[in-house]
């Protein structure tokens, strides 16, 4: 990959996790890395995602890589201004999904369409997306939008083994998921976050009731349809 900005390094000793990933920055790659020694040469990113342990201490250090990624060939399309009230159905309906309300009256609002979805932009960034369910259209946030609205609702927290699966686009096993919210049905729109810092991570359609998912010990949970790194994550507004 051609790096063309430096990785941020965020180091976490012990049961500090004060530091956290700047959801407003594009990651590439989340890896466990071990500290460098100082006796010899070590390779700094470790890729197995496993806990690096110091001294009997359970000391992880997070190493963040940002990079060039390529530009996906796919546009949005019919991008248009919109007013505020031309889509106030579509705000209250995301409201009833992360179950909170909020004004974005005084922001700049697009409509535009991507992959066959349409999409809502505030201030050029992309918030949300309607999504074909099983039986109708629904309107979501997407992981940008969950950033930026943080629902309370509607998620299931993964252990950092699911995570990797999680980046490459592979729907959500129910072995992988350690907390969910139990008011989850099947069907329903919902969002995947990290069960240790409760960063969204994708967002996905339930294949299985919340009450299910924590009792699974194999077989598939979550559809996922968005994460980071994809083309819509990817994409230039």
């Amino acid at each position: 990959m051609d790096f063309h900005l430096k990785s941020l390094f965020y180091a976490c000793l012990g049961n500090d996790w004060g530091a956290l990933i700047d959801p407003h920055l594009v990651y590439d790659e989340i890896c466990h890395a071990t500290l460098p020694s100082l006796r010899r040469p070590s390779p700094l990113i470790s890729k197995d995602w496993q806990k690096a342990y110091f001294d009997n201490k359970d000391k992880i250090c997070y190493f963040v890589v940002f990079g060039r990624r390529s530009v996906s060939e796919k546009k949005l399309r019919r991008r248009t201004p919109v007013r505020y009230k031309q889509v106030k159905t579509i705000i209250d309906e995301i409201s009833i999904m992360i179950g909170s309300n909020f004004d974005i009256s005084d922001r700049f609002l697009e409509k535009a369409n991507f992959d066959d979805k349409d999409i809502l932009l505030v201030d050029r960034k992309i918030l949300a997306f309607q999504v074909k369910t099983k039986n109708s259209k629904s309107w979501f946030p997407t992981v940008r939008g969950v950033l930026h609205w943080m629902p309370e609702i509607k998620w299931a927290a993964v252990d950092h083994g699911a995570i990797p699966f999680l980046l490459n686009g592979a729907d959500c096993m129910g072995a992988g998921i350690h907390l969910v919210d139990n008011s989850i049905k099947s069907g329903d729109l919902m969002w995947i976050k990290d069960k240790e810092h409760g960063k969204p991570i994708a967002i996905g359609i339930a294949i299985v009731d919340g009450e299910q998912m924590i009792e699974m010990k194999n077989g598939k949970a979550v559809k996922t349809i968005h994460w980071i790194g994809d083309e819509l994550w990817e994409l230039e507004t």
